[in-house]
């Protein structure tokens, strides 16, 4: 039986009540005992509506208790995504008056490769804070890829080299942001060498992100529309930053990582969905 239910037979029993006691009658055993069942059935209507109310207003004070909740933790990570951004900026401009006092290019694009990274970084933390879903344990991944992609982008400079960079994603992907920091860091390491060795100047092209699941694993693929690795040798030399980083990110995320040429560079990533 609902609240309104009872509410109305409540209701229902006091104009019973009333209409009895405003008529003329008798007063006799039976119309007695009439009475107490109604004043019985209208008492014990009245009380459990009372109960149900109160345990309505403890539900809705518990909801507003929860979404207060909700808003504090809200606005502590929005202040901590603020001074994160404001240390990566100034960290950025630390490294760049540094720089200035290198001629060496060899120095200089080191320094601007450090920098890339910082931007990198802002970029993925600035999408997890947006893509988290509410409980904050898991991250969609559609969204956040998007958001990357969008991110990694303008940090880059690809527009004003004429690359776009794409994304294809697999509806209905979620993932711990634990997993999400190295995935991304991972991802940015791709999508800037993409842009560093795939397109000289003026030639302008594209770079294609894809997200897939397939039997419990996550495979990440970044291809470009460039000329490809004329040495894969060269390309995968233990030495070379980029490549050391993309391979402790996969041992980091328990996957693996390939880079080959097909039609251009293609960087693979497959791992766990789960860690």
């Amino acid at each position: 039986m609902t609240r309104t239910d009872r509410s109305t037979i409540a209701a229902t029993a006091l104009v019973a009540a009333v209409a009895l006691l405003s008529t003329p009658f008798t007063l006799t055993p039976a119309i007695l005992v009439g009475l107490g069942a109604l004043a019985l059935l209208a008492w014990t209507a009245l009380r459990i509506v009372r109960r149900e109310g109160e345990a309505a207003l403890a539900l809705s004070l518990a909801m507003l208790e929860v979404e207060a909740a909700r808003a504090g933790r809200e606005a502590l990570l929005n202040e901590a995504h603020h001074r994160v951004k404001n240390n990566l900026q100034v960290t950025s401009s630390l490294i760049q008056m540094q720089a200035r006092r290198f001629t060496d290019p060899a120095v200089r694009t080191a320094f601007q490769e450090t920098q890339d990274r910082l931007r990198s970084i802002g970029a993925i933390h600035d999408a997890l804070l947006r893509t988290a879903e509410p409980s904050g344990d898991r991250v969609d991944l559609g969204a956040f890829l998007a958001r990357l992609v969008e991110d990694f982008a303008v940090a880059l400079g690809a527009p004003g080299r004429g690359v776009a960079i794409e994304l294809e994603a697999e509806a209905g992907l979620t993932i711990e942001p634990a997993r999400a920091v190295p995935l991304a860091l991972a991802l940015g390491e791709a999508v800037s060498n993409a842009l560093k060795h795939a397109f000289p100047p003026g030639s302008g092209g594209r770079v294609t992100v894809t997200a897939r699941g397939a039997n419990g694993e996550l495979l990440i693929e970044v291809r470009d529309t460039g000329p490809g690795l004329p040495e894969p040798q060269e390309a995968a030399r233990p030495g070379a930053l980029g490549l050391r980083l993309m391979r402790a990110f996969a041992a980091q995320l328990g996957g693996r990582f390939t880079l080959e040429s097909d039609n251009g560079a293609v960087f693979r990533l497959s791992m766990p969905l789960t860690g």
